[in-house]
């Protein structure tokens, strides 16, 4: 609330006339406009706070039959998130300690009114932020649920893990882990989905993620529920879920990579070990690779590469082959003088 805006809305619990003067006077020399209801008992307190709403509750701790515990109930029982400062002539420090866990925001010293704008001041402005803190809160739990939405969308696998505990699961990253359902991940303990291999460096990779914030991505090696490990890349990045701070981790799956990766490296190993000469071209017809033979066949036709012994026609075959899927079997070419 800003005082330039309208005046403070005061509920003062007091039964002593000049108590009340001597609050208002110190909120009017410091500047501060206040509108306030004085209130006795329980029961005019309780229709004051439903009839109205305050900004702030003020209450003398030696009110006799209505006490600054039951105060601070019956505000809670009523659902009202109202400030108290408590208005005393001296309290033992453990009774201020009692009145501060049960919802105080802070107390006054009535020999020294002179702090009470003050104290009204700090109070409200720690109400103000504490509900931006908890509008923050709201808007980031409907980020979570858009995030958790869009992770249900996703083809790839997603996990959250907070506190050591995989506390989300997609359905793609079920079927990765070899779980019936992703409600049978949430709630393991995170260990024990990655292999030994990746444990170690993945936690303290997290553990220095959700310090620094700086997004995580990197091989690592997962454990099915079957024992199996299953090679991934791996991109986390830090977040808030349900309050508390957390890994979302997006996960890809490299099995097949490493397959195809395999597939390629055995049929470079054929060619390699061909005691023909064997061309490998790109999909623009231009030559990508040409093993030993190749090389010596272009050497003695008096070649400097082994491009050069290729039909002139080569890129124009090959992107004809890869367009119509048919193969172009014999095709002749001259070079030095022999045919090809």
């Amino acid at each position: 609330m800003s005082e330039s805006c309208r005046p403070l809305s005061i509920l003062l619990v007091e039964d002593n006339p000049n108590d009340v003067e001597l609050c208002l006077r110190a909120l009017k020399g410091s500047g501060i406009e206040a509108n306030s209801q004085v209130v006795q008992t329980a029961h005019e307190f309780c229709a004051a706070i439903t009839a109205r709403d305050f900004d702030i509750v003020l209450t003398d701790h030696g009110l006799p039959g209505f006490s600054v515990l039951e105060t601070l109930e019956l505000l809670q029982q009523l659902e009202k998130d109202i400030p108290v400062i408590i208005l005393t002539g001296g309290l033992p420090d453990e009774q201020v300690a009692e009145y501060l866990d049960k919802g105080a925001a802070d107390f006054v010293d009535k020999g020294n009114m002179n702090r009470l704008p003050t104290a009204i001041r700090r109070t409200l402005e720690l109400m103000t932020a504490r509900k931006r803190a908890a509008d923050l809160e709201r808007q980031l739990a409907g980020i979570e649920e858009s995030c958790a939405r869009l992770a249900e969308l996703s083809a790839d696998p997603h996990l959250i893990e907070s506190d050591g505990a995989i506390v989300y699961a997609n359905a793609p990253a079920a079927r990765l882990l070899g779980a019936p359902s992703e409600h049978q991940l949430r709630g393991k303990p995170a260990a024990q989905i990655w292999h030994a291999d990746s444990r170690n460096s993945l936690g303290q990779a997290f553990a220095e993620l959700l310090t620094s914030r700086a997004p995580v991505s990197c091989d690592a090696r997962l454990l099915r529920l079957d024992g199996k490990a299953v090679d991934v890349k791996i991109a986390a990045t830090a977040i808030i879920y349900h309050g508390r701070p957390s890994v979302h981790i997006t996960i890809r799956d490299l099995s097949g990579r490493r397959r195809v990766d395999a597939a390629i490296k055995s049929l470079s190993a054929l060619a390699e070990s061909n005691p023909y000469p064997v061309f490998e071209c790109s999909r623009d017809g231009k030559l990508a690779y040409a093993n030993a033979p190749a090389a010596e066949l272009a050497c003695a036709l008096g070649k400097d590469n082994a491009s050069a012994i290729l039909p002139p026609e080569s890129a124009l075959i090959v992107q004809t082959c890869l367009s119509t899927g048919q193969k172009r079997c014999d095709v002749e070419t001259t070079c030095g003088g022999r045919t090809l």
